[in-house]
């Protein structure tokens, strides 16, 4: 067996998440042999070597730590945002070179939007959102969203929307960007669980029922409901939206201007969350036991053709494009993973 191979198997054990690695006790007493003997500098090595002979030579990839299992993240042009469920806390980093700016106590942070000048924070566990000034990370305030377990937050140019999974019949709502004050809440199904804007409307996915609904936000009309086979992450390309079908181990394609079904493209490795720098459609994979779990995948938006898949991390959450590098949160390292185009 190869060097390499080698560290694609140990990569592949150390990523396997720690609750699910507790029920199964021989590998997790591997788990934490590996941990304990190799040490965190060897690991971060063992990381790094893996992907540099792993990845295509077309990206870079850094690594930066922030807080306690990472989840979403949201530039506000300069500065990367991270939410850290375990922490209760946000991170501030200079996108540039990593440099942490600031951490900032919110609670059960899970997902971020920037409104231009501020930062939202969806609470799961507090059914709130925090509001924090992009600057200097102020708080500004805390807000009702008017239902339980708040996930999925977005910014439509004037208003916030927020989605979540707790109650059934009330479970996206509509909150003033100014103030926080809820202005319309609706039912969207049976687990709202990601959120995007197009320019005109909000697109929810249901990881219940399988559906995304498209949403009108001037005056809340429903535009469609389409089905697919697992929806759980949602992206806006600029013209299309995408949705990763999890169970189903593809991507679907709909036209966001009529809702029209594009596409369904695959086999893409447990895809769960998503984001878009414009040609391509990025995906991180859900959490699984199967090897190699840890794979990012790359499709090209014109046509869905996968063009790489590499491994990012050992356990990676979350992905967001900030307009020049792709960021993937990693649960098991405490860190964000940067990648960037090299040509």
């Amino acid at each position: 067996m190869s060097r390499s191979e080698i560290r694609l198997i140990l990569l592949s054990v150390l990523r396997i998440n720690t609750a699910i690695m507790k029920r199964i006790p021989i590998l997790y007493t591997l788990k934490t042999y590996l941990q304990t003997t190799l040490g965190m500098t060897t690991l971060a090595l063992l990381v790094s070597t893996t992907l540099a002979q792993s990845k295509p030579n077309a990206f870079t990839i850094e690594t930066f730590p922030v807080g306690s299992c990472p989840r979403g993240m949201v530039s506000d042009g300069v500065n990367l945002w991270v939410a850290n469920l375990c922490d209760d806390t946000v991170s501030k980093l200079r996108a540039s070179d990593g440099t942490l700016l600031g951490t900032f106590a919110t609670g059960s942070p899970v997902s971020l939007a920037f409104d231009g000048a501020n930062i939202w924070v969806t609470n799961v566990s507090a059914d709130t959102v925090t509001k924090l000034r992009a600057s200097d990370g102020a708080l500004i305030g805390i807000y009702s969203v008017g239902f339980t377990r708040p996930h999925g937050i977005v910014f439509d140019g004037t208003n916030i929307w927020v989605v979540g999974d707790g109650d059934i019949n009330k479970n996206v709502s509509e909150l003033r960007g100014s103030d926080g004050t809820i202005l319309a809440s609706f039912d969207m199904g049976t687990a709202p669980a990601r959120i995007a804007f197009d320019g005109s409307d909000v697109c929810i996915t249901d990881q219940i029922d399988h559906t995304v609904t498209e949403l009108r936000v001037s005056d809340g009309t429903i535009l469609g409901v389409h089905s697919v086979s697992s929806a759980y992450g949602i992206t806006f390309d600029g013209i299309n939206i995408w949705v990763a079908n999890n169970r189903g181990r593809t991507l679907t394609k709909f036209r966001a201007s009529d809702g029209l079904l594009l596409g369904t493209f695959g086999k893409v490795r447990h895809p769960l969350n998503l984001t878009s720098d414009g040609a391509n459609v990025w995906t991180t994979p859900a959490m699984t036991v199967s090897f190699m779990s840890n794979l990012v995948s790359v499709l090209r938006t014109s046509d869905g053709r996968q063009r790489a898949s590499f491994p990012v991390g050992t356990d990676p959450t979350d992905i967001y494009y900030d307009g020049a590098s792709t960021w993937v949160t990693d649960d098991d390292t405490a860190s964000v993973y940067k990648i960037t185009r090299t040509h």
